[in-house]
């Protein structure tokens, strides 16, 4: 089962009423995490498609600014705020969605924000009462990814992202967010779309969210951007961030680490794959996530919460095997530090670091030195491998 975008007829009479009342009709991109939202944000923000305009507020991801305006209680909302008091942050990112929403000349504004697809019914209805005054009308739109890849998917997120995954690997959460979405904006506003290549128009999230709209694909070719890193380089992000936390910090940290990622995606190429019995063991676990799993499957059909009969190549069973695919990396990710080495003071820690009796402490020791030297040249692309 495959959800259509509004008939055409409704799109044009939202249109008009937008152009009649100097107001935009309202595109909201909501995500869900992981299904391309980087490469519609990158094709759309370089300039108006078709009779869309991406909204000038801050960033072509709208998600932090959103999280800043309307979320100001979130715990990452607080570490993008620094010492900034919040409600003065909260404020200025709110007058700045004003002013990116005045600067519209077309008849459809674009936000688009993968953190709206899961973000607490209080910020997604300041946002609506933000809006409201400056919109004609709104509309939702949200791919979601299958249950049974989001696992894969949303696990080496956060393990690229340097956070701590322990023992057990992620699923993705659907009813939350979504159902609070049709409660702010409308259940008829609110489209989901499967995020599945053969469900996509021509294969590909930008051309069929350009067709969703009725607008022609952008002309520029889509950037590779976000894409999933090979299970090497998420392993031996494992193993830092077991043994030693995030390998970068500070207000920047989200930047540093997609540096330090697309340096690591040289050290294999298949991406984390987990088998077919894990993964259904993960989704059933409990009673809420079986509910969830009922409640997409009654959106979406049965078919998009079906896992695949046999496992995919590589797969692993569970998250302790990264240990072993890090170690069998352990001699690539030297290599590629030594490119980064360029002065004395880094060959020196590098040699440090190689000489640590234990394996997990010289793999977390050189992601960690990998991590600085980038940070600290974000400019400078990594060495040819």
């Amino acid at each position: 089962m495959i959800p259509t975008p509004p008939p055409l007829p409704v799109r044009l009479r939202a249109a008009w009423r937008a152009l009649a009342g100097r107001r935009p009709h309202l595109v909201i991109h909501a995500g869900m995490h992981k299904t391309g939202s980087t490469a519609i944000q990158a094709a759309f923000a370089r300039g108006p498609v078709g009779d869309v305009t991406h909204v000038p507020w801050r960033e072509r991801n709208h998600s932090r600014p959103f999280r800043l305006a309307f979320d100001p209680g979130d715990r990452r909302t607080a570490f993008l705020r620094g010492g900034a008091d919040p409600d003065t942050s909260a404020a200025a990112a709110r007058a700045d969605l004003d002013a990116g929403l005045a600067q519209v000349r077309t008849a459809r504004a674009l936000i688009s924000a993968e953190d709206m697809g899961a973000a607490p019914e209080a910020a997604l209805r300041a946002f609506a009462e933000a809006v409201r005054p400056r919109v004609a009308s709104w509309e939702v739109i949200a791919y979601l990814r299958p249950p049974a890849e989001a696992v894969a998917s949303k696990t080496q997120q956060q393990i690229r992202m340097g956070r701590r995954v322990v023992d057990a690997f992620m699923v993705q959460d659907y009813r939350a967010g979504l159902e609070a979405l049709e409660r702010v904006f409308g259940a008829e506003a609110v489209t989901l779309l499967p995020y599945r290549r053969a469900d996509l128009s021509g294969g590909d999230v930008v051309a069929d969210f350009a067709h969703r709209l009725g607008v022609p694909p952008p002309d520029a070719p889509n950037e590779a951007v976000n894409a999933a890193l090979p299970v090497e380089a998420i392993a031996v992000l494992h193993v830092h961030a077991l043994h030693a936390g995030p390998p970068v910090a500070g207000p920047d940290a989200a930047g540093g680490h997609a540096r330090l990622g697309e340096a690591l995606a040289a050290l294999g190429d298949a991406p984390l794959r987990v088998t077919r019995a894990t993964t259904e063991r993960v989704l059933r676990a409990t009673p809420a996530r079986r509910a969830d799993l009922d409640w997409v499957a009654a959106r979406m059909g049965a078919g998009f919460v079906a896992v695949p009969e046999a496992d995919p190549p590589g797969a692993i069973a569970a998250l302790g095997e990264l240990d072993g695919i890090a170690r069998g990396a352990e001699g690539r990710l030297h290599d590629l530090c030594v490119g980064w080495a360029t002065d004395a003071d880094r060959r020196r820690a590098l040699d440090a670091v190689a000489r640590a009796g234990d394996a997990r402490a010289r793999i977390a020791g050189r992601v960690g030195l990998l991590g600085g030297w980038i940070a600290a040249d974000p400019g400078r692309p990594g060495p040819a491998t």
